[in-house]
């Protein structure tokens, strides 16, 4: 069975102490910051690094676990100044079991090793869009070479059902 999690609400870049137990995103960074560092607190001098981190990792529960495993040798401020280089940041977490979540790059990897070739190539077309697209933008950017027109509709349902994408349908006006 699978249960598709979604990226965790964000909290704004600049949170009072007073108001970061309102955001998952922050819950889960605290309590896995504490299994990792029993005495980790956020603080009011900390509260708004914290939010920046979940902020910048886009409130995606594993890239957010990986990173408050760092605290044990890294202050929130040295993760929120390494999230440029999330991969390198985000790797190696030593109480992740399964090997495919051990970096963020592996999870990354792994997702799409699983994928068919169409799929993969639909996948990579589709990432020039930061904002979305339509399906019909879609169709035109990702058919080509291994991939034609006819398929995009079935290849995005495909990665919509595994999770990689997300679809919103627009009621037309």
């Amino acid at each position: 069975m699978r249960y598709p999690v979604s990226p965790m609400a964000l909290p704004p870049l600049t949170l009072p102490a007073d108001e970061m137990d309102q955001f998952d995103a922050i819950q889960l960074f605290v309590e896995r910051a504490r299994a990792i560092l029993p005495d980790f607190a956020p603080t009011p001098d900390n509260a708004g690094v914290v939010a920046s981190i979940c902020y910048h990792l886009d409130g995606i529960p594993l890239a957010i676990e990986l990173a408050s495993a760092r605290v044990n040798i890294l202050t929130v401020e040295q993760i929120a100044a390494r999230l440029d280089d999330r991969f390198g940041l985000l790797a190696a977490a030593p109480h992740v079991t399964h090997s495919h979540h051990h970096t963020l790059r592996g999870a990354i990897d792994w997702s799409h090793d699983l994928l068919s070739t169409p799929e993969q190539v639909t996948l990579r077309r589709l990432s020039v869009f930061a904002a979305g697209c339509s399906l019909a933008t879609a169709e035109a950017i990702c058919a080509g070479i291994g991939v034609e027109r006819e398929q995009i509709l079935e290849l995005v349902s495909s990665l919509v059902n595994k999770s990689l994408v997300v679809a919103q349908t627009l009621q037309g006006s």
